[in-house]
């Protein structure tokens, strides 16, 4: 059992959602996705569909990219703020993926002689220009 991780899908990009639909299957195996799947719900659909399926579990932190306010539908006002938020969360949920709304999951694969867990905490937090080096402007 191995936990792996990948980011940065992307999959607005046609040539990312093909490489994504050749990713081998890892019954035995958990999968971290740490942000950027896409702008589109259509892009979290695709993936957490996907993905849960490849991998035995999977657990979500969003990136900036899922946090645009992006027109999904003509004559629909796109979503923004928590209401986007949540409704991606309840997305993910839809797929049976950890978000980090949820429970923290222990990783079965990580445990040793002395009884360690690992525990698999997926925080979402926003970035935070006041760390920037000083000589790097806003």
């Amino acid at each position: 059992m191995k936990l792996l991780a990948i980011s940065d899908l992307h999959l607005a990009s046609r040539v990312n959602r093909e490489a994504l639909s050749t990713m081998p299957r890892h019954p035995d195996d958990w999968l971290v996705v740490a942000g950027d799947v896409g702008e589109k719900f259509e892009h979290l659909d695709l993936a957490f569909s996907l993905l849960s399926w490849l991998f035995s579990k999977v657990v979500w932190v969003p990136g900036n990219h899922e946090l645009w306010s992006v027109q999904e539908e003509e004559d629909v006002p796109p979503l923004d703020g928590v209401a986007r938020y949540k409704a991606m969360v309840e997305r993910a949920r839809g797929f049976g993926v950890v978000t980090p709304e949820d429970e923290y999951v222990i990783w079965p694969g990580g445990g040793n002689d002395n009884g360690e867990t690992h525990v698999i905490a997926p925080l979402f937090t926003l970035y935070d220009y006041s760390f920037r080096p000083a000589q790097i402007s806003r």
